[in-house]
This record gives structure tokens, sequence and C-alpha cells, in this order.
């Protein structure tokens, strides 16, 4: 499991690359943050995308703990 923070992930090409590696891996990616400007290739990449870390931690805890 990756967990990523979205914000300003477009500043990031080695996060967007580590995306892109566990989508093609079959790992899962939960995102975190804005995703308000996210080019459709990230989306696609990440299996779920919540406002913030807490709220990612909850989704872990819940479907993958």
């Amino acid at each position: 499991l990756v967990l990523v923070n979205l914000d300003r992930i477009n500043d990031s090409p080695g996060t967007i690359i580590e995306l892109y590696e566990a989508k093609r891996r079959g790992i899962p990616v939960i995102g975190f943050g804005d995703d308000g400007s996210l080019h459709p290739w990230i989306k696609e990449c990440v299996n779920r995308i919540e406002s913030n870390l807490d709220k990612a931690i909850e989704y872990i805890n819940e479907f993958y703990m």
C-alpha cells in the first residue's frame, strides 16, 4: 500500500513515477490532499483520494487492516 500526499504533486516527478509503478504492479495507492488540479493520468494511478491525512488513515484502517 502507498499513502501519498497529493498537495503539489505536480512539482514532484519522482512521486508521479512511483505512483505509476505502484499502479503497474497492482499496489493500492491512497492519496490525500487537494485533487483539484491533478492530471487525469495521476488520478488513474490513485485508488482512493481523501481530503486529508486523518480520513486517509481511517479509510486504510477500515479497508486494509
